[in-house]
């Protein structure tokens, strides 16, 4: 990121952006978006609407919770596997970035491997909020 706002100000004060700057960008952000989303999951820190949730009994909020779960390991692991294909493809293809000519492959292949084990990790605690073990590494405020 540090490098896009040094294209900024360069662009700014030279005129002329940094070589790559929006290339950059564009692959390492899903990344960096992805491990963030993971962390925030994983520590039980997700921003949720509560002001109808918390009217339901215990056990409609586990069922709920759950299904939320089983939901989102589903969706993550679909685009998971279509990330991992189009990886396979532009492999394949030898697809580059256009100005600083980075393979893709390799990108989308880390990109793929998060939304899996994001997947993974949401079907596992689906598992355990239906049998009310607590998932969170650690509380915080919602």
């Amino acid at each position: 990121m540090m490098y896009i706002v040094c294209s900024v100000f360069s662009r700014f004060f030279i005129g002329k952006p940094l070589l790559g700057a929006y290339e950059l960008g564009a692959t390492f952000l899903p990344i960096i978006a992805a491990c963030f989303y993971i962390n925030t999951d994983l520590h039980d820190r997700h921003i949720r609407a509560t002001i109808i949730f918390e009217r339901f009994s215990p056990k409609i909020q586990i069922i709920l919770n759950a299904l939320y779960s089983f939901i989102g390991a589903l969706i993550f692991l679909m685009v998971g596997w279509r990330v991992f294909l189009f990886g396979l493809r532009s492999h394949q293809i030898k697809a580059t970035t256009s100005v600083l000519s980075m393979p893709m492959g390799p990108f989308l292949y880390v990109y793929a491997a998060l939304f899996t084990f994001f997947s993974i990790h949401l079907f596992f605690k689906a598992i355990d909020q239906i049998r009310g073990v607590p998932l969170a590494v650690e509380k915080g405020p919602h």
